[in-house]
């Protein structure tokens, strides 16, 4: 990590910060599964009224900001200390602004962390951040400390209505394929796990979910146990396809995979604490 910039500057949270922090908190975690989209308003709310989050109306210190010549670049939430683990301070948000000073800002914001948990008796700081993000990574390991906590618990989610999901995420699925490679493949995916059934329309660079039952191009059989962790990113097509809890009717078109890649990619997961219920 480069020198400190001595034209970053840190303090606590004031009102309307939470507008540069929902803007922040979103573009940092695009792409990630679990945590859900803010607004100004829903950001705050988040921060006054959860069971595992400092309160933002009790203790702003908390909260701290990073600045530079007058613009919020990032912020950080810590919780310090712990309530169920009082010689613990939880780092739970840390959100940066992307750009050269990225690493510099993030490094500022544990530094004030590490300063609060000096001074109100803290022994420890735990970073409870994806450990799936690259920038806590880095930090981690710039700053001497472990890599960021896993998380605990289970991954746990169903699907129930197959169709219906999909129809919720049709506009990802087509962000995902105009990204990819095979943008211009067009055809008919058929997926099937169970009992459940649906039918992907890849067509003038768009996917849509169908109602009439053409023919598919290709079909994807998926074990019901995968199915969840598939379409929610955490394991891959191709991993699901080694362990044989995925199969094609066109084992032999590298096409077919390359599109399921395309749609169903592995993303990595956050759920901050201010958002547990």
């Amino acid at each position: 990590m480069s020198s400190v910039d001595s034209r970053i500057s840190i303090r606590s949270f004031r009102d309307g910060d939470e507008i540069a922090a929902a803007r922040l908190f979103d573009e940092s975690l695009a792409g990630f599964v679990g945590a859900a989209p803010t607004t100004p308003d829903s950001w705050r709310r988040q921060h006054q009224v959860s069971w595992r989050s400092p309160v933002l109306g009790e203790d702003p210190d908390c909260f701290r900001v990073a600045e530079r010549a007058g613009e919020v670049i990032g912020y950080m939430v810590v919780e310090c200390p712990c309530r169920f683990e009082p010689d613990l301070a939880v780092i739970q948000e840390l959100c940066v602004a992307d750009g050269e000073d990225a690493d510099q800002a993030a490094r500022l914001l544990v530094s004030a962390a590490e300063q609060l948990a000096t001074g109100r008796g803290v022994a420890a700081i735990v970073l409870h951040l994806s450990h799936e993000h690259g920038l806590s990574h880095r930090l981690a390991a710039a700053a001497g400390y472990g890599p960021p906590e896993a998380g605990t618990g289970v991954f746990m989610a169903a699907i129930t209505n197959l169709p219906t999901f999909l129809e919720e995420i049709e506009e990802e699925l087509t962000n995902r394929l105009l990204a990819s490679k095979v943008s211009d493949w067009q055809g008919v995916v058929h997926l099937v796990s169970g009992d459940q059934s649906a039918k992907l329309l890849l067509a003038d660079r768009r996917v849509r979910v169908m109602e009439r039952d053409d023919g598919p191009a290709f079909s994807v059989e998926i074990s019901p146990e995968v199915l969840a962790p598939l379409l929610f990113g955490r394991t891959s097509v191709r991993e699901a396809f080694l362990q044989d809890r995925l199969s094609l009717s066109v084992r032999d078109d590298p096409a077919a995979l390359a599109v399921l890649d395309a749609l169903l990619p592995r993303v990595p997961i956050y759920l901050p604490m201010s958002q547990w219920w």
